[in-house]
């Protein structure tokens, strides 16, 4: 055939923004805990405001 087999890695394109993930480790994790537990606050707070309109289209 002619051909070598070539046998290796190469990096995937995930579709995600790795410098956002290395920009995160500049925080301490007692700061990236804080900042989770925020974000989870948020969402918390949308999923209420959501199931409250649900609520009012039921009426």
């Amino acid at each position: 055939m002619e051909e070598d087999f070539v046998f290796g890695t190469r990096p995937r394109d995930w579709g995600v923004d790795l410098s956002l993930n290395h920009k995160n480790l500049e925080f301490t994790p007692t700061q990236r805990l804080e900042r989770g537990l925020g974000f989870s606050d948020v969402i918390r707070e949308v999923q209420g405001q959501i199931a409250g309109r649900k609520a009012l289209d039921k009426a």
